[in-house]
């Protein structure tokens, strides 16, 4: 009999059920395990079926992407989405949901040997759409603690977001990593936080932990170091590329850009220009720092 696995990620839980052995194939979700979850208080509920019905034929194609699982490709229509997850072997994993994301169904290619990866790959989706509507972000960064707040290195892929992360950890001895890849933000209060998440790129780094978030930052690679702080427009601007949203889904790309709308003004945000080296990190920290004085 297949048990109702619980999970509480930035104190948004959800339930899996349909499929056993979840501590086995999510190994990263120890952490974030937990007994139950009231039904009222769940953000979304994923049931796993031996097989999903073909997209309807009013779906339309809205974006295909690549990830690294293999390609996504997203349909959608008035009422729902379908989203496909497909590899060069063939192997293809589809995930269903309605347009909050709150009921998800998914077909799982059983005998993947990347089962579980697969299966991660399809929640981490699913999350990052789902806490839109609560005033969760779930960010593509890089995420550095220390003393007490958090500040979230971001950019494109292959700009040295591992690699500023790891100059802060050798520069300050007091500093340490929260999450390589996919940290969640949410604002309570006035105040931004910065939470840990199972997702956490090629890093196993899945830190079941919440702190301020003290600022952000996008790298850019370059002859210099120079930190570079942005505001108002400038701020959102910089920010937006590393969000993940439905840019085509009008509710909650609105969502996301209320949410950061308010993370602009309690957060500072800047650009480092930078090369790969110690002074970079030293630049950055004392921006930082000078923007509390």
């Amino acid at each position: 009999m297949n048990r109702i696995y619980y999970y509480c990620i930035a104190d948004f839980c959800f339930s899996v059920s349909g499929i056993s052995g979840l501590d086995y194939l999510l190994p990263s979700f120890a952490a974030f395990r937990t007994a139950c979850c009231r039904e009222k208080e769940r953000l979304f509920a994923v049931h796993v079926l031996p097989r999903l019905p073909e997209p309807a034929d009013n779906m339309a194609e809205m974006d295909v992407s690549d990830n690294d699982m293999g390609q996504v490709r997203l349909l959608g229509n008035p009422d729902s989405y379908y989203i496909e997850l497909k590899y060069e072997d063939g192997m293809v994993h589809r995930m269903q949901a309605d347009k909050s994301f709150t009921s998800i169904q998914v077909q799982l290619c059983r005998q993947d040997r990347y089962l579980g990866e697969a299966l991660s790959s399809i929640l981490r989706i699913a999350f990052s759409q789902a806490i839109l509507s609560y005033g969760g972000i779930s960010v593509h960064a890089s995420a550095v603690t220390r003393m007490d707040s958090t500040y979230l290195f971001m950019g494109k892929s292959g700009t040295g977001k591992s690699t500023h992360a790891s100059l802060w950890l050798n520069c300050f001895p007091d500093s340490e990593l929260l999450n390589d890849d996919n940290p969640i933000i949410r604002i309570q209060k006035q105040t931004a936080y910065v939470y840990g998440s199972p997702w956490s790129g090629k890093t196993p780094c899945y830190k079941n932990k919440r702190t301020r978030l003290g600022g952000a930052v996008r790298l850019v690679q370059a002859k210099e170091n120079r930190f570079m702080l942005q505001e108002s427009e400038n701020a959102f601007i910089t920010l937006l590329p590393g969000c993940s949203a439905i840019h085509k889904d009008i509710v909650l790309y609105n969502h996301l850009c209320n949410t950061l709308i308010e993370l602009i003004a309690v957060i500072p945000v800047g650009v480092l220009l930078c090369k790969p080296e110690q002074e970079a990190a030293l630049t950055c920290e004392a921006a930082f720092k000078a923007t509390l004085a």
